[in-house]
């Protein structure tokens, strides 16, 4: 390894350490992965010019989940090889099956045997597992499997996105500043929480890094549909259609990926002790952010055009799940994030940013946005 990468070993070496995948059989698939990242993180420095370099890599652990740190006054991005697995299997599996987006390519094509992802659910998170679920396996159509590395795409731009919110809104600098080594973990298991933080202000700094994430995935999403050269973006002809169709894909991908990390029955109480705010509550923030650029973007009248675009993508996003898991329908929970309880703790998020914004002040590398 060379000394960056025995750095960010360091970093996260109770997490697992750097994952050597150079000497698997994946070596390609995640040059590949760690390509599309940098150039997203490349992508956002155009705008923070004082942007400190800051070193992508994968952590040797089979679990969902990702990490930023600041380190030897380096920044690091760690994203476990078992997240990158877990998407990758999760879009094959999912484009593998006949009834998801039936439109698309040559579904004759597909083998109707059953597909179930291989992860294991435990009291510490969803993990990869080779030995669970079914063989591995793409789709036979083209154009199916041109589907799957598009949302594979998307699903890692995000994440990305994500971590580097938290590194640019100053959230990595404040929990840096209060405990050294500290770093900024995307699952909160029971024997850890997100460096002691009050919980309405973590909450508040995961929605802070979500909405970054939203916002920057749109400016990309919003060049790829103007672009009249897609292949400088690696992307086929048909991914820059129009705003419907980007809308709709993009939610599909977004939802199945906040889907790994499980809908609970909401539970307010319960989740106002929690270092983030629940999946289900998430994504209804997100869904409601990309409606709103969209629909001011494309000056669509009507709000409900974009919002019931996005939504039927979430539905169609948990149908989908239910094809490659042994889980139950879990979309209720995400419904009921839209009704008033749901709707209410969402707004005491939002208002916790007052309290939160002068924390990050002296540690963000932009101005803060106001919520």
């Amino acid at each position: 390894m060379n000394n960056q990468e025995n750095l960010f070993n360091e970093c996260f070496s109770k997490s697992g350490g750097r994952f050597n995948y150079e000497e698997t059989h994946y070596n390609g698939d995640f040059v590949s992965a760690k390509h599309i990242m940098n150039s997203m993180i490349g992508f956002v420095r155009n705008k923070y010019s004082n942007l400190p370099e800051i070193h992508l890599d994968f952590i040797d652990n089979p679990s969902l989940n990702a990490a930023a740190a600041l380190y030897k006054g380096s920044y690091y991005i760690g994203i476990n090889a078992g997240t990158f697995f877990l998407i990758a299997d999760l879009f094959m599996k999912v484009m593998s099956c006949k009834s998801v987006f039936p439109e698309i390519g040559d579904i004759l094509l597909e083998i109707d045997e059953e597909k179930k992802i291989s992860a294991s659910l435990t009291f510490s998170g969803l993990f990869y597992n080779s030995d669970i679920g079914t063989a591995f396996s793409e789709p036979r159509d083209k154009l199916r499997l041109e589907h799957c590395y598009y949302y594979q795409s998307i699903t890692l731009e995000y994440l990305v996105l994500h971590e580097l919110g938290h590194i640019i809104r100053g959230h990595v600098g404040y929990i840096d500043s209060i405990r050294k080594g500290a770093q900024w973990s995307e699952l909160e298991y029971e024997s850890e929480s997100n460096n002691n933080l009050p919980p309405s202000i973590s909450q508040t700094f995961e929605m802070d890094a979500d909405s970054f994430a939203t916002n920057w995935a749109f400016l990309k999403l919003n060049r790829i549909i103007n672009s009249k050269d897609l292949k400088k973006y690696r992307q086929p002809d048909y991914f820059g259609q129009d705003w419907l169709f980007a809308s709709e894909h993009w939610s599909f991908a977004i939802y199945l990926f906040f889907r790994l990390f499980n809908f609970n029955q909401l539970d307010f109480e319960e989740s106002k002790k929690k270092s983030h705010p629940p999946s289900s509550i998430r994504m209804i923030m997100i869904l409601n952010n990309i409606t709103e650029l969209f629909r001011k973007t494309y000056k669509v009248e009507l709000r409900d055009e974009v919002a019931k675009k996005c939504f039927d993508a979430s539905l169609k996003g948990e149908k989908a799940f239910l094809e490659v898991t042994f889980q139950k329908s879990k979309i209720n929970t995400l419904t009921d994030a839209f009704n008033e309880p749901g709707r209410e703790y969402i707004s005491s998020i939002l208002k916790n940013w007052d309290d939160a914004k002068p924390l990050l002040k002296p540690h963000a590398f932009g101005e803060l946005p106001p919520y």
